[in-house]
């Protein structure tokens, strides 16, 4: 089997090394791993750390500007929609692909290499599979489970709509975690740092910080607003890239997106620098 795995680049060395070692314990599980990145000028050694390690990981690095004074996740969502076409144009017959954070806490514990290979014998289960940390859920900000399914960020409070969302859904992951750890989790959307997609049924999506709203499914905005009992605030448009992504994958071709409750990354001492591997 072939996978590609994707990777945006932006002042990354604290978290590069580890992530690249992990890529390292992935190796034996597949024929190829060809490795995107999406780099942007970087202030670090992040070119450096990715260009030491080029021929053996087999890294091609494309490069992307950062436009100034343009929000945060637009960015991201370019260099995302970049690998993406580099798939279409050179990979898109390799069944799967990765999407993977390259910061300093994602993705930096030792990866669970048996975890990936049981997701992927479990494939008829998911079109997208994100997973569990040993450090805790993190991303509430791509998070779409129902009723929660519209982003946090945009409601008048808030704080007391992601306090809502958190308290639903971390029992319902408690729960998977203690009771049904050989489960996955349905949502609309999640990508907690590291995603694998099937790639028929996502290389013809893009993500986008822009809402469109179409791509919800009926009616669930009004529910997500009347369980927290909170309006929107309806000038902001800036949302998560995945979001766009994965409800576009479900409008097209009803994609299954998934949460493997167990834990893909083991926790580690961010103070222990020696755990994060050699650069």
């Amino acid at each position: 089997m072939n996978i590609v795995i994707c990777m945006c680049v932006y002042n990354n060395e604290a978290g590069l090394p580890a992530v690249l070692r992990n890529i390292r314990l992935l190796k034996p599980m597949f024929n190829e791993i060809k490795i995107l990145v999406a780099y942007s000028f970087s202030h670090d050694q992040s070119l450096s750390i990715l260009m030491n390690n080029t021929d053996e990981l087999s890294i091609e690095i494309i490069q992307v500007n950062v436009i100034p004074n343009v929000n945060k996740t637009r960015n991201i969502s370019n260099a995302r929609n970049v690998l993406l076409q580099t798939i279409r144009d050179k990979y898109n017959h390799f069944p799967y692909f990765i999407m993977m954070d390259a910061n300093e806490y994602s993705c930096i514990g030792e990866i669970n290499v048996d975890l990936i290979s049981e997701s992927l014998s479990r494939h008829s289960e998911w079109d997208a599979i994100s997973f569990n940390r040993e450090a805790g859920y993190y991303d509430h900000w791509a998070l779409s489970i129902s009723p929660y399914v519209y982003s946090f960020c945009h409601f008048v409070d808030f704080r007391k709509a992601v306090t809502k969302m958190r308290d639903y859904f971390n029992p319902i992951l408690d729960d998977y975690v203690k009771n049904k750890q050989n489960e996955y989790i349905p949502v609309l959307s999640s990508f907690d740092g590291f995603s694998i997609y099937k790639m028929d049924k996502f290389i013809d999506c893009h993500y986008s910080d822009i809402i469109d709203l179409s791509l919800f499914p009926p009616n669930t905005i009004y529910e997500h607003i009347q369980t927290v009992g909170i309006n929107i605030q309806s000038h902001l448009v800036f949302d998560c890239e995945h979001r766009h992504f994965h409800l576009q994958a479900i409008k097209k071709h009803g994609a299954q997106i998934k949460i493997c409750p167990k834990h893909l990354f083991k926790k580690i001492n961010p103070a222990n620098p020696h755990l994060r591997g050699p650069a």
